[in-house]
């Protein structure tokens, strides 16, 4: 596999990552973020970089 191969596969890998944390912790992003061993901060530049919707209270 070529480097940017393995590059592709492991944003995607990290994007499903995230998906499925945000649903373990009912979108809750502190939770998950910690979860995922990053800050919150993070977890939100990762949700725009993604182009995921931020989960919001509701």
């Amino acid at each position: 596999m070529s480097e940017s191969g393995r590059l592709l596969a492991s944003a995607r890998a990290e994007r499903q990552a995230i998906i499925d944390a945000l649903r373990r912790c009912n979108g809750n992003q502190g939770l998950a973020a910690r979860e995922l061993g990053i800050a919150r901060r993070t977890l939100i530049r990762r949700l725009e970089e993604y182009q995921l919707p931020r989960p919001r209270k509701g």
